[in-house]
């Protein structure tokens, strides 16, 4: 009776070890991505605040400079929260991809699919929000605000807010689509490290965000598309880019190192 108790409690343990793991929540990319979000954007709210209160006081008064300093921190709040959906909704249309190639690795046509599916549902979870802030910031400027957009009803600011849209979604299409793939080619084709690999992948991803969103903001429609490309040649779809890869640069990189550090550091290059 001994020996069979004996082996009864060896064989638990084996037992226990073959079952499979619990499958990753849904939720966690959602709560994951709001922290970093959060984190990232604060830091950048604060240099946003910083600069505008030390401009010369000839300009500090200015509505501009003023709705900036008030609309600081919700941009921030509203911002955390995109980051938040966006994350959590290409890690559930990545996941379909992953499951339907049998586990295997997406290929870069489902990782811009994930992308921008995650990049337009994102963009239209958020404007609302950031258009009710504005309009709100705006009417409680009082006199100093003689702008035309105190007249304007929240939905007719919507529907003008198409630019807006697009280069929203185009952002966040480019930067979750790339990432993954450049960290996988850092690695695999020149050999870096783990973590040299995500800083270089971090400045990929924010170059494709905006390029993307530079992109998006042509494409009204094909005869646009057709005249620009016409008159101007094809440079015309990057007039402005080298400023707003500088203003995309540090967002983007602020928040894969945050969530770098909400996760843990050496997390496997497969997940973001």
């Amino acid at each position: 009776m001994e020996e069979k108790k004996v082996e009864i409690e060896e064989l638990k343990p084996l037992r226990m070890s073959s079952t499979p793991p619990p499958p990753p929540s849904v939720l966690k990319p959602f709560v994951d991505g709001g922290l970093a979000g959060l984190l990232s954007c604060g830091v950048n709210g604060a240099i946003d605040y910083s600069r505008s209160i030390s401009n010369d006081a000839r300009y500090r008064n200015h509505p501009n400079y003023v709705l900036k300093r008030k609309m600081i921190p919700g941009l921030v709040l509203i911002d955390a929260f995109a980051f938040s959906q966006l994350l959590g909704y290409y890690n559930i249309v990545r996941g379909i991809a992953v499951a339907r190639n049998d586990g295997a690795r997406p290929s870069l046509y489902q990782e811009a699919s994930s992308g921008l599916i995650a990049g337009v549902a994102t963009a239209y979870l958020r404007i609302p929000f950031e258009v009710i802030c504005l309009h709100r910031q705006v009417k409680s400027m009082g006199p100093i605000a003689q702008w035309s957009i105190r007249k304007l009803s929240v939905l007719q600011i919507l529907r003008a807010g198409g630019p807006l849209l697009k280069r929203n979604a185009g952002l966040g299409m480019g930067m979750v689509a790339a990432y993954n793939p450049s960290v996988h080619y850092l690695i695999e084709t020149h050999g870096f490290s783990e973590q040299a690999a995500k800083c270089g992948a971090e400045a990929i991803s924010a170059f494709s965000a905006a390029a993307c969103a530079q992109l998006a903001h042509h494409a009204s429609s094909f005869n646009s598309v057709r005249q620009t490309l016409n008159s101007k040649g094809p440079l015309a779809f990057f007039e402005g880019f080298s400023g707003l890869f500088s203003r995309t640069l540090p967002t983007v990189v602020l928040f894969w190192a945050s969530l770098d550090v909400v996760r843990g550091n050496f997390q496997p290059p497969t997940e973001v």
